[in-house]
């Protein structure tokens, strides 16, 4: 049961991370943006979201198959340390660039 909710929470955030997926390119419209570890930072994270959430509700399920359990639970986690992550690179480009992209 509680395999089926996570991998429909993570199915649902596909939505909005594919938005912004789509519009990470324009971080990098400032010139100098190029250059700021952050900004490719921030841009990586944004982009890989959504294949790792794919890969990790196929995973999940195949170690649920296998019958392990508890492993399945951990592993479909693993999103949720990819939200953290994005959020605090976007704090550290609020702390460190001033909001900006060109750091």
């Amino acid at each position: 049961m509680y395999l089926i909710i996570i991998s429909i929470v993570w199915f649902l955030s596909l939505f909005p991370a594919l938005f912004l997926a789509m519009f990470s390119p324009m971080m990098f419209d400032a010139p100098g943006a190029t250059s700021s570890a952050w900004t490719i930072a921030v841009a990586s994270a944004l982009l890989s979201y959504p294949v790792v959430v794919v890969l990790i509700i196929i995973l999940s399920w195949v170690f649920f198959a296998k019958q392990k359990h508890k492993a399945a639970l951990i592993l479909s986690l693993v999103p949720a340390v990819w939200i953290l992550l994005n959020i605090v690179l976007w704090v550290a480009i609020e702390i460190f660039c001033d909001g900006s992209f060109t750091c």
